[in-house]
């Protein structure tokens, strides 16, 4: 199936002029949309038959995320899973897609970071 891949971020236009999905052709991305490509490059190479479309959002993740879940058969969404001394908390942004995204919603953890006090 086809895959969007979706980088979220926050900047002085999002702030003037709303969020939303970033057009392939507006200038001034380049640090953004190479971010983007590194960070999937591997994959691509391990599943070439993959049709993969690479999508920027200006906004807060979980806002973009739920945005694009109304376009989507299903969201994946990376959390990293802290372990502290009273157990394991979640990230906000899974939380906020799970709760209110129409689809189905896959939470994929990334790794466990131990909590060490300072």
């Amino acid at each position: 199936l086809p895959l969007t891949v979706m980088h979220c971020f926050w900047d002085v236009t999002a702030a003037a002029t709303g969020m939303g999905p970033v057009g392939d052709d507006e200038p001034g991305l380049e640090v953004e949309r190479l971010q983007l490509s590194e960070a999937i490059s591997g994959h691509r190479e391990k599943f070439p038959d993959v049709h993969v479309t690479l999508q920027l959002a200006r906004g807060l993740a979980d806002d973009c995320l739920v945005r694009a879940a109304h376009r989507m058969d299903m969201v994946v969404v990376g959390v990293r899973t802290t372990r502290s001394l009273l157990g394991f908390f979640e990230g906000q942004v899974d939380r906020a897609v799970v709760e209110h995204a129409p689809c189905v919603v896959a939470v994929v953890p990334s790794g466990v970071r131990r909590f060490e006090p300072a």
